[in-house]
C-alpha cells in the first residue's frame, strides 16, 4: 500500500514510518525540510499554515496515518489550535481529494478527562481537562465526517507511548537516567499514580494489522492493557539496570496520585488479534540502551 504518515519526524510517527516501510511505500510528511528517517518519499508540509502541497496531487495514497500534532500544553496557544484542529481539517480535505480508503487518527486516551470509571472503554464520556486534549477530541469529530462520504476512519486512543528515542523530559527516561547513575529515584506523593505504557513499536505493529484487516470504523483503545504505578516503574528501572539506586519520596504531593489509567483493549484485540510484542521490561532495556548509545556518541 501507499501510506502517507503525517508527523513522520516525530517520536511516534517516526517509529510507524520505520516499521511500515518494511512492507509498504511510505510517504513521510512534517514541518522540517528534510526527513530525519528513511522513507520512500518525503514532502515538507506544515499543516498548521498551508494547504496540502501540489506534490501530493500526483501521488497514489491508499491510507493516511495522521500522527502530526502540536504538543504545546499552553491553553492560550494559537499554534495548538491551528495544528490540531485546522491542520486536521486539512487532512480531512486531502483524504477526500485523494479518495483514500482509510484514515487512521492517533488520538489520546486522556481526552476522557480524569479516569473516574475504570476500566476505560471506548464509550467513556469525553471531558478533556486541558486545551491540548480538547483539540485531540476535536480531531476525532472533524475526521468522523469522512465516514459519511465512504472513507473509513479509525481513531486510536493511545495512553503513554514509550520506546527508544522517546522525549527525555518524561518520567520513564528520567527514572532510567537516575538508575543508570545509581542516583536516588525521587517520587512525588505516594507514587501510586498508575499509567498504561505501550511500546511505540507495538503501536506500529497494531496499525499495520489494522491496515490489512477490514474492521469497523470507530474508536479503539490502543494500549498495553497493563497498569504500572510510579513506584512499580521505579522498581522496574532499578531491576532492569541492576542499579544501586534507592527509591525516596519527595515532600511534594502528586495531584494525580489517585489516577488509575486502567484501559480496556478487548475491542481492538477482538478486531485484529494480539498486538503486544514488547513487555515494559523489554521497553525499558531498549530505551536505556538507546540513551547509553546517544551519550557515548555525543
Amino acid at each position: 500500500m501507499n501510506v502517507l504518515i503525517t508527523g513522520s519526524n516525530g517520536f511516534v510517527g517516526g517509529w510507524i514510518a520505520r516499521e511500515l516501510r518494511k512492507n509498504h511505500y511510505v510517504i513521510g510528511s512534517g514541518t522540517k525540510e528534510k526527513s530525519l528517517i528513511q522513507v520512500n518519499r518525503y514532502i515538507p508540509w506544515d499543516i498548521s499554515m498551508e494547504k496540502a502541497p501540489d506534490q501530493f496531487m500526483d501521488l497514489k495514497i491508499d491510507v493516511i496515518i495522521h500522527a502530526a500534532a502540536s504538543l504545546n500544553k499552553r491553553d492560550d496557544s494559537e499554534s495548538l489550535i491551528r495544528t490540531n484542529c485546522l491542520g486536521t481539517h486539512r487532512i480531512y480535505t486531502l483524504a477526500i481529494q485523494k479518495q483514500v480508503k482509510k484514515v487512521i487518527y492517533l488520538s489520546s486516551i486522556p481526552i476522557i478527562g480524569i479516569p473516574n470509571i475504570v476500566p476505560i472503554k471506548e464509550n467513556s464520556n469525553i471531558n478533556p481537562y486541558t486545551m491540548y486534549h480538547a483539540t485531540k477530541a476535536a480531531g476525532e469529530y472533524i475526521l468522523n465526517q469522512l465516514e459519511r462520504i465512504g472513507i473509513d476512519i479509525i481513531h486510536l486512543r493511545i495512553p503513554s507511548p514509550i520506546g527508544p528515542g522517546m522525549p527525555v523530559k518524561t518520567v520513564v527516561p528520567i527514572f532510567l537516567n537516575q538508575a543508570l547513575k545509581d542516583d536516588n529515584i525521587t517520587l512525588l506523593g505516594k507514587g501510586t499514580r498508575c499509567q498504561d505504557y505501550i511500546d511505540v513499536r507495538d503501536i506500529a505493529f497494531a496499525i499495520e494489522k489494522i491496515m490489512k484487516k477490514e474492521i469497523p470504523c470507530g474508536i479503539y483503545n490502543l494500549a498495553s492493557g497493563k497498569t504500572v504505578s510510579n513506584y512499580e516503574l521505579a522498581k522496574m528501572c532499578i531491576a532492569v539496570l541492576r542499579s544501586n539506586s534507592k527509591i525516596v519520596f519527595s515532600k511534594n504531593t502528586d495531584p494525580a496520585d489517585s489516577f488509575i489509567w486502567d484501559i480496556d483493549i478487548s475491542k481492538l484485540r477482538c478486531a485484529i488479534g494480539t498486538f503486544i510484542q514488547y513487555s515494559i521490561e523489554d521497553s525499558l532495556k531498549d530505551i536505556s540502551d538507546a540513551m547509553n548509545s546517544k551519550s557515548h556518541n555525543n
